[in-house]
C-alpha cells in the first residue's frame, strides 16, 4: 500500500510539474511586457529637449507647455501648444505634430529665429493616421499621413484624400504597385514644409 501511494504521489508530481513550468514561462513573458509598457509611459511623459541655434526648447506633453530659452538656460518665452503632440526642430523653428480625433493629423511650423516671440508660419493638415515625421534639409519638415478606401467607396467615387481639406487632383497621384489587399487601397500623402515653402506628394498603392 505504501508503494503504492509514494507511485502515486511521484505521478502526480511529475503531472504537476508542466503546469507550473508554463505558468512560470507565462509569468515570464508577461512581466517584460508590463514593465515595457509602464517604461514607455513614463518616457512619453518625459519633458522633450530640442536644440536650436539660439537656445532650446522644452516641451511638456503633459501640459503642452512649451518654453523657449537661451543658451545660458534663462527663460526667454513660453507659449501653450497641444497635448502630447510631436514636436521637431531645426536651428531656426520647429514642428508640431498633432493627431486628431477625426482622422487628420495637422502639423504646425513656427519660426523661432527670435526666441521671445515664436510665430505661427505654416501649418498643414492631412487626412489619414500619422505614419512617419522627420526633419528634412534646411530646415523644413516632413510628415507621412496613411489613409485606406475601401472598395466600395472608389467605386462610389470616394477615393481622393484631403489636404488642408482640399480634396487632390487625380493628375497629382502616383500610382505604385503594392499592399496586398484586396479589399481596400491604401494612399500615403508626404508634405515637406518649411518656414515659406509647401510641397505635397500622393502616392496611391494598388494591388
Amino acid at each position: 500500500m505504501a508503494a503504492d501511494a509514494q507511485e502515486e504521489s511521484a505521478s502526480l508530481t511529475e503531472s504537476e510539474e508542466p503546469v507550473a513550468e508554463a505558468a512560470e514561462a507565462a509569468e515570464e513573458e508577461a512581466q517584460p511586457f508590463s514593465i515595457k509598457s509602464v517604461m514607455e509611459n513614463a518616457l512619453d511623459s518625459q519633458p522633450q529637449v530640442l536644440s536650436l541655434k539660439n537656445g532650446s526648447l522644452t516641451y511638456q506633453p503633459t501640459t503642452g507647455e512649451a518654453v523657449l530659452s537661451d543658451k545660458s538656460g534663462k527663460q526667454v518665452s513660453a507659449l501653450q501648444l497641444e497635448k502630447n503632440a510631436m514636436i521637431l526642430a531645426s536651428e531656426t523653428s520647429f514642428a508640431v505634430l498633432c493627431p486628431q480625433e477625426t482622422q487628420t493629423v495637422t502639423m504646425t511650423v513656427y519660426d523661432a529665429q527670435d526666441l521671445s516671440a515664436p510665430q505661427q508660419v505654416q501649418q498643414v493638415t492631412h487626412q489619414g493616421e500619422l505614419f512617419d515625421s522627420y526633419q528634412s534639409a534646411a530646415g523644413s519638415f516632413t510628415m507621412v499621413t496613411s489613409i485606406w478606401y475601401t472598395r466600395e467607396q472608389v467605386e462610389a467615387g470616394e477615393f481622393l484624400p484631403q489636404v488642408n481639406g482640399v480634396e487632390i487632383q487625380p493628375e497629382q497621384v502616383n500610382i505604385i504597385s503594392g499592399y496586398e489587399n484586396g479589399e481596400q487601397v491604401n494612399y500615403l500623402l508626404t508634405t515637406t514644409v518649411s518656414k515659406d515653402t509647401q510641397k505635397t506628394r500622393i502616392e496611391l498603392y494598388l494591388d
